[in-house]
C-alpha cells in the first residue's frame, strides 16, 4: 500500500501489521516458556509485551521513514489495549494451550497450499493463506483456530447469514488446514477482536462443533463453501463480476483482469439476477433448510 503524504495518522493496515506483529513476537516466547506465561506473572508479561512493542515501533519508523510522532500517537493505546487482551486471554482460555503461530500454506518453505476441489474430485483451485493461532486443548482430543481481528468493531451479527450466504470462506479453509495438519476434530472457530475491548471479556465471534446444531451448521457451511467456490470461479472464467458503477475506485488492484464494464452492458440489455436466493441453494443442493 502507498501511503498518502498527507496522512497523519496509522492506517487500519498498520494497526492490523502491529497487532499481529507483536502478538505473534511475543506468543512466539509463549510457546517457547509456557510456565512464566500465568495471570499470576502478569508484571512480566507485560514488561515482555512492553519491550517488543518498543522494538516493532523503532523497526517501522525506520523501514517506513514515517515521522515518529505519527506512531508515537498510537503507541501507548496499542500497547495498553494489547495489554488488557493478553490478560483475558490468560484468564479465559485455561482449557487451551498455543500450538501454533502463523502458520503459512503457501507451497514455498511452508505447507502446501490448500486443493480445492470440484465435484468430479477434480483440482480447481489452489488457495494460500497463513492462520493467525492455532490452540489445542489440555487433553489433547480437539483443535480450535483463532482469527485476530484489530478493528473496533464488536463481533458480526450476521455472522451465521454471512458464512451460509457465501461471504466468509476463511472459517472453512482454514479448518480444512488444521485439520490436515493436526488430524484432529475441530472444537471452534474463533474471531479475536484485539483492539478497543476496554474492560469486557474478549469478542468472540465463532461457530462451536461441540453443539448438535452446530455440528449440522458447520456440515451444512461445508457444502455451501464448496458449491459458492466453484461458482464464483465460473463467473470469473467467463469474465462475468457482480458490480456496479459505484463500487469502482480510481484504483483497484484488479483493473487489467476486470470487465466490469462488459458485464455492465450485458445486463443493460436484459436484467439477470447475479445469484439465487439461499433456499435455492439448498434446495439445489437437497441441504436440511431449517438451519
Amino acid at each position: 500500500r502507498k501511503r498518502k503524504e498527507d496522512e497523519d495518522t496509522l492506517s487500519p493496515l498498520d494497526k492490523g501489521n502491529a497487532v499481529h506483529s507483536i502478538l505473534y513476537r511475543l506468543y512466539q516466547k509463549r510457546l517457547e516458556t509456557p510456565q512464566l506465561f500465568d495471570i499470576d506473572n502478569m508484571d512480566w508479561v507485560k514488561k515482555e509485551l512492553g519491550e517488543i512493542s518498543h522494538a516493532f515501533f523503532e523497526d517501522e519508523i525506520k523501514e517506513t521513514r514515517q515521522n515518529p510522532l505519527i506512531w508515537g500517537r498510537e503507541f501507548d493505546t496499542i500497547v495498553y489495549e494489547l495489554c488488557l487482551f493478553v490478560k483475558k486471554d490468560l484468564t479465559e482460555n485455561k482449557d487451551f494451550k498455543i500450538v501454533g503461530l502463523e502458520i503459512k500454506f503457501n507451497d514455498d518453505k511452508d505447507l502446501n497450499a490448500v486443493d480445492l476441489l470440484d465435484e468430479h474430485g477434480e483440482k480447481l483451485v489452489r488457495v494460500r493463506g497463513a492462520i493467525d493461532r492455532i490452540d489445542l486443548s489440555l487433553d489433547e482430543s480437539k483443535i480450535r483456530v483463532i482469527d485476530y481481528k484489530s478493528g473496533g468493531e464488536l463481533s458480526n451479527p450476521r455472522l451465521k447469514e454471512d458464512l451460509m450466504e457465501g461471504m466468509r470462506f476463511q472459517p472453512y479453509l482454514y479448518s480444512l488446514k488444521a485439520h490436515e495438519i493436526y488430524e484432529l476434530p475441530i472444537n471452534t472457530w474463533n474471531y479475536y477482536f484485539v483492539l478497543n475491548n476496554k474492560h469486557k471479556p474478549i469478542k468472540k465471534a465463532f461457530i462451536d462443533l461441540n453443539e448438535q446444531v452446530d455440528k449440522d451448521m458447520t456440515a451444512t457451511y461445508n457444502e455451501l463453501s464448496k458449491y459458492y467456490i466453484q461458482s464464483y470461479l465460473h463467473l470469473i472464467r467467463q469474465g462475468n463480476y457482480h458490480g456496479a458503477p459505484k463500487d469502482c475506485k480510481d484504483y483497484c488492484e484488479f483493473k487489467d483482469i476486470c470487465r466490469v464494464d462488459l458485464k455492465l452492458a450485458k445486463d443493460k440489455e436484459k436484467h439477470q439476477p447475479f445469484w439465487e436466493s439461499l433456499e435455492e441453494i439448498l434446495d439445489k443442493l437437497e441441504i436440511n433448510r431449517s438451519l
